[in-house]
């Protein structure tokens, strides 16, 4: 009997697939050119890359600002003119006045005040105060009967004085009408307010009370001959020793 081998027989154990890096068979050349291959690598690799580097470029490249579209350039508003300067307004008459001093509060006089007190010019006489003591630089003044014009002076260091010319008569009415200074100066709670009101009996000439190197002028006229009494009506200094006598000569 005969024995036929197939076709699909290798001996010795040889594969029946190719080789690429080797023979085509055993001992025959490589079916591909190992350089081809590495060069064929290394080009899929650099595309890919390039690829990549596109997409990331197209990516962060805003289409507002592409060569095929620029952006329009802002316009720019026109600048208006300047406006012409006005002029300042003038001044009124009651802008231009110099804003009126605060009243006095009621019951503290601002100006010389009482029944004797007169216009004009008269018989002019000056009158102070000692720089410490509570006493008037003179404690007698004489004048002739008619109007009298007396300065007088507050030469004090420290303290506020007035003049009050009081009627003839005897130390309890002067005294009432010191009193009648006192109680107003309490109830209003200033010390400038320590003058008598002008209804109060005996009181013929009153100044306000001066502060220290203050002065006033003022005008009276006695009621006629005869001795009459000034004081001054601070809390406490007609007690002190203030007080003087004026005598009106026929």
């Amino acid at each position: 009997m005969s024995w036929r081998s197939s076709g699909n027989f290798r001996p010795g154990g040889q594969s029946s697939r190719p080789s690429f890096g080797g023979g085509g068979g055993q001992g025959g050349p490589p079916l591909i050119d190992p350089m081809f291959l590495k060069i064929g690598i290394a080009v899929i690799v650099c595309v890919a890359a390039v690829g990549i580097i596109a997409a990331l470029v197209s990516m962060s490249v805003p289409s507002s600002q592409t060569a095929e579209s620029p952006a329009a350039p802002a316009e720019v508003a026109p600048t208006a003119a300047p406006a012409e300067p006005t002029a300042a307004p003038e001044p009124t008459a009651a802008s231009a006045e110099a804003p009126a001093a605060p009243a006095a509060p009621a019951g503290v006089p601002s100006e010389p005040y009482g029944p004797a007190i007169t216009t004009g010019t008269g018989t002019a006489i000056t009158l102070g105060t000692d720089l410490i003591d509570l006493v008037f630089d003179q404690d007698t003044l004489t004048v002739p009967d008619g109007p009298v014009t007396l300065t007088f002076n507050n030469d004090a260091m420290a303290v506020q004085h007035n003049w009050v010319l009081v009627e003839a008569g005897d130390e309890e009415m002067i005294a009432a009408i010191n009193q009648a200074a006192a109680d107003q100066s309490r109830t209003l709670r200033l010390p400038e307010a320590a003058v008598p009101p002008p209804d109060t009996p005996g009181v013929l000439a009153v100044t306000p009370m001066l502060d220290m190197g203050e002065s006033i002028t003022f005008t009276f006229e006695p009621p006629g001959p005869g001795t009459y009494t000034f004081i001054c009506t601070f809390p406490g200094h007609y007690e002190g020793g203030m007080v003087g006598t004026l005598i009106v000569e026929p």
